[in-house]
């Protein structure tokens, strides 16, 4: 029997360089796998912070909607511009700066996303010392220029704001009334992408906030009744304001004024058909208008 007297093997040139080359191999597949992990990771989180920033962005929103500023007789609304990627409107900031004679710090506010294809909404804010708010500063543009007598801060609420993408306009704010006047509520959403070009698919964002100190128009109906010789007897009880504040009413025969109060009695000199309309008005002289009725005088 033959005995294995040296168990060692011979290392040559070509088995280093097959042993190099295929721990280069492996050392360089970890490396593309951690090169993509690190790449994906970092992507989710730029996604991740891009839909918190805009999540802070509709808070504060909300926030400040929730503060609207209390009507007054100067100033009966609070909501100065309702358009679907631009809100102005008129809020208390409750931190300061307490000088002058704006004592309840009212300031106005602006949230606006620019033209198409652009994805950073802006927040531009307007204060004020005197006891009377200014006219709303420009809105020409998204943001407007900063001027000593308009807007006195702009800065970026959020970023990778998608609404306006591609030609496809979807409204960032939604109101439950057209004019700006009678709005009680704002839906706002957001769509939010880092990259169109790549799955996930955007995410949607959304608040809504009921405007409890949005001075809303009151509303204007009546009765009339005939059953009195010769007399329309006008009744505008049924009229109210949302605010439940007190009304002024205002009575029109055939378009002109002729009486006042909750009721006027109207004699007729003759029989025939009479257009009848009510005008009310709240503490801020906000209007509300009843359809004309025809009211038919036997």
């Amino acid at each position: 029997m033959r005995l294995l007297r040296d168990e060692r093997g011979e290392m040559t040139v070509a088995h280093m360089l097959v042993a190099m080359a295929i721990m280069l191999g492996v050392l360089g597949a970890t490396l593309t796998v951690f090169s993509s992990a690190e790449k994906l990771n970092r992507q989710a989180n730029e996604r991740v912070d891009s839909q918190d920033r805009a999540r802070v962005a509709l808070d504060g929103l909300a926030a400040q909607l929730r503060n609207l500023a209390s009507p007054t007789n100067d100033q009966p609304q609070a909501i100065d511009l309702a358009g679907p990627f631009d809100l102005v409107f008129q809020t208390v900031d409750r931190v300061g700066p307490n000088t002058g004679l704006n004592a309840a710090n009212v300031m106005r506010v602006r949230y606006c996303l620019g033209s198409a294809n652009t994805t950073a909404l802006y927040r531009q804010e307007q204060r004020w010392t005197t006891q009377v708010p200014p006219a709303s500063p420009s809105v020409s543009t998204c943001p407007a220029a900063q001027t000593a007598t308009g807007w006195s801060a702009t800065s970026v609420a959020a970023t990778d704001v998608v609404n306006r993408r591609d030609g496809l306009d979807r409204a960032m704010f939604v109101y439950n009334a057209a004019s700006a006047s009678d709005i009680s509520a704002v839906h706002a959403q957001l769509y939010v992408d880092g990259d169109v070009t790549r799955a996930p698919a955007e995410a949607p964002l959304s608040t809504g906030v009921f405007l409890r100190n949005q001075n809303r128009r009151p509303v204007a109906t009546f009765s009339a009744d005939t059953s009195v010789y010769r007399t329309i007897v006008l009744n505008g009880a049924t009229s109210a304001d949302p605010e439940g504040d007190p009304l002024e009413y205002v009575w029109l025969i055939n378009g002109e004024k002729r009486g006042e109060g909750p009721r006027y009695d109207h004699a007729v000199a003759a029989g025939g058909t009479y257009q009848v309309q009510l005008k009310v008005y709240d503490l801020a002289k906000l209007e509300g208008v009843s359809a004309v009725q025809s009211v038919v005088v036997p």
